[in-house]
């Protein structure tokens, strides 16, 4: 056997990283699952929670914006070894305090994994699956309000739109979509969003979408 052939041997016998742990090429081949295309996503991961990492302070600005705060300062992300890594979706909670530095209430803002969505084959489908998960909170909050489901306050979108719970907006805009709920009611139209268009503009640095929610402790 040639020095090239013993070196393959050997790269075959390697143990490989996926996102579940390590793989061999003999464990490999028997697998159902394209194992060639999910070797990236270690890196691929890696790549994208040092991006929000870096990006930490600008994600407290986007809270506090939409939670209706006044200063940044007043949230703080979890450390890294607290974020939740999900199948499809980065949790990262945060933490927002009260003037008197004392814990007020905990949010969870969650981010896509672009890798996991498509989003490099497909570009917005990450912002789809923003889309039809913030429609559905939307629509079971207005329509079955019995059913538990942690709060929705507003999510963004690559792009750099963004929308904001509507009771979370300035007092002039609540004054002015309330009105304009009551006369569309009134009418006889469909009642518009609760979650309203809010300009954040260090949500379009971010450039990737994010659906901002209320901790649920189990």
């Amino acid at each position: 056997m040639s020095q090239d052939q013993d070196h393959s041997l050997q790269d075959l016998r390697k143990p490989r990283h996926l996102l579940r742990g390590e793989i061999t090429y003999s464990i490999a081949k028997e697998e159902d699952a394209n194992i060639v295309h999910e070797l990236g996503y270690q890196d691929a991961k890696v790549r994208y929670l040092t991006y929000l990492y870096q990006h930490r302070t600008l994600i407290e600005s986007i809270v506090a914006c939409h939670l209706g705060l006044t200063s940044a300062n007043s949230c703080r992300l979890a450390e890294v070894e607290d974020w939740i890594d999900g199948s499809f979706n980065i949790c990262i909670r945060v933490d927002v305090y009260r003037i008197d530095q004392i814990l007020g209430q905990q949010v969870m803002i969650r981010f896509p994994l672009p890798y996991r969505v498509g989003q490099n084959v497909c570009p917005g489908n990450a912002d789809e699956k923003i889309h039809y998960e913030t429609g559905t909170y939307a629509w079971l909050q207005e329509n079955c309000p019995d059913i538990p489901i942690p709060r929705l306050y507003g999510f963004g979108l690559s792009t750099g739109k963004t929308f904001t719970l509507l009771s979370n907006m300035p007092c002039l805009t609540r004054a002015l979509q309330y009105f304009r709920r009551a006369v569309l009611g009134w009418l006889g139209y469909p009642s518009p969003s609760i979650y309203v268009p809010h300009r954040i503009e260090q949500a379009g640095s971010l450039r990737t979408g994010y659906i901002l929610m209320k901790v649920v402790k189990l």
